[in-house]
């Protein structure tokens, strides 16, 4: 017969097994969900350089960017234009 204390031991405080296979269950269902990112992202007009292209005239090309924060430093980063969606899934 198991004592009132060692349940509670057993059921408080789990073997590292266990936790193992607990976490290990919540990254799988946090892999199903896809990558996640905290951070923004943010359309933006920029400039290419071309003196003689209408974005030197003040009118920009529109470009996004994904600004998040590493290791306490913004770092921004530019999403070609075919992925602008599933970066937008990312962040949301």
């Amino acid at each position: 017969m198991i004592s009132v204390y060692a349940y509670h031991m057993v059921k408080f405080n789990p073997s590292p097994r266990v936790l193992k296979n607990r976490r290990n269950a919540k990254l799988k269902k946090l892999a199903e969900v896809g990558p996640l990112v905290t951070g923004s992202l943010v359309k933006i007009q920029r400039k290419c350089g071309n003196k003689n292209c209408r974005c030197a005239k003040g009118e920009g090309h529109p470009a996004h960017i994904l600004t998040m924060t590493v290791k306490g430093k913004t770092k921004s980063v530019y999403v070609p234009v075919d992925l602008v969606d599933e970066v937008r899934e990312w962040v949301q």
